[in-house]
């Protein structure tokens, strides 16, 4: 997916971590 692909760019690149919470980055999920 689109998501799926940004996500994976950002984590590639050290913007984010997988082990972090997703609603740290996605509050609107909770």
């Amino acid at each position: 997916t689109f998501t799926g692909v940004l996500g994976g760019d950002a984590i590639a690149r050290g913007e984010i971590s997988l082990d972090d919470p997703v609603t740290r980055y996605w509050p609107q999920l909770t």
